[in-house]
């Protein structure tokens, strides 16, 4: 499928709000979703220096619904009207539908990554998975939601917030052990683990990693919810170390098709198609920067 790039000015808009996501592959999912369904529906990126900023933006009717990115998933609740279950018990919004006058929050982070996880690494038996979950911001707490209430044996968050990391294993501790360590003194949860996950945006701007290498082991499951690049640092490191990889593609799509489906609950997100799109751009992308080295 050829995606079109004009838009008539007629057309209503879904945002995606945020601080540094210019870089978001978002639009292409989208869009692409919409021209699918020949939508009258455009999805554009707006960035914002304060959260305070939006307010306007939040409040426009045009707007059918939004996404939120880091930094702005916790502080954008202060905003909205409502929460849904799934939000409530992240503590986290990353989707925003717009009920009549109404803002209602949800997390779709969570289900997007178990999806994600499960098909990149459909041998994966949760119930046997020791999960080192590094961060404790809003991704990581609906990912640790997710993988608790699915069964995870063990969880230890470590984050440099010990106190949002522990506000965390308070609400895991109905589903699964958890527990909180500073995330400089994590070697040993880490050596000993079966799924180190990165919910950090370290490495997203940066060739910065949220771990030494030497923490990883070979037959690891280590993931990396960074999409951009596809292959952080942290990845690079992991995979010489003989690990088993996953960088956070396939978890922006479900999450994606998840939103689609809370802004259009008639319509089934046309995941084969956006997938060929997204992966046709992709090879072209890194085809050509090959062709300029």
């Amino acid at each position: 499928m050829q995606l079109k790039e004009t838009y008539s000015k007629d057309v209503s808009i879904i945002g995606l709000i945020g601080l540094k996501a210019s870089f978001s592959l978002s639009p292409l999912i989208m869009n692409t979703a919409f021209q699918v369904f020949k939508m009258p529906y455009v999805y554009k990126i707006y960035n914002f220096k304060d959260i305070n900023a939006c307010t306007k933006l939040l409040r426009d009717k045009k707007f059918k619904g939004f996404n939120v990115t880091f930094p702005y998933k916790v502080s954008i609740i202060n905003y909205l009207d409502k929460l849904d279950e799934t939000a409530l018990r992240a503590g986290a919004v990353n989707v925003v539908v717009r009920e009549n006058d109404f803002l209602i929050g949800y997390n779709t982070d969570g289900l997007g990554y178990l999806r994600a996880l499960l098909e990149d690494i459909p041998n994966i038996k949760l119930v046997n998975q020791k999960v080192v979950l590094l961060g404790s911001g809003g991704a990581a707490c609906a990912i640790a939601l997710a993988l608790a209430e699915n069964g995870v044996k063990q969880l230890v968050i470590a984050s440099r917030n010990l106190k949002t990391a522990n506000n965390l294993v308070k609400n895991l501790k109905n589903y699964t052990f958890a527990k909180a360590v500073d995330l400089s003194l994590c070697k040993d949860e880490v050596l000993t683990s079966t799924l180190v996950i990165n919910a950090t945006p370290v490495g997203m701007f940066s060739d910065a990693m949220p771990l030494p290498c030497e923490f990883l082991t070979k037959g690891q499951i280590v993931s990396d919810i960074i999409y951009m690049p596809l292959l952080t640092k942290f990845l690079k490191c992991a995979f010489k170390k003989g690990a088993i990889i996953q960088n956070g593609l396939n978890m922006l799509l479900h999450q994606a098709a998840l939103s689609f489906e809370l802004w259009f609950k008639d319509k089934k997100f046309p995941l084969k198609i956006v997938k060929e799109v997204l992966f046709t751009k992709l090879k072209e992308h890194y085809c050509k920067a090959q062709e300029r080295m």
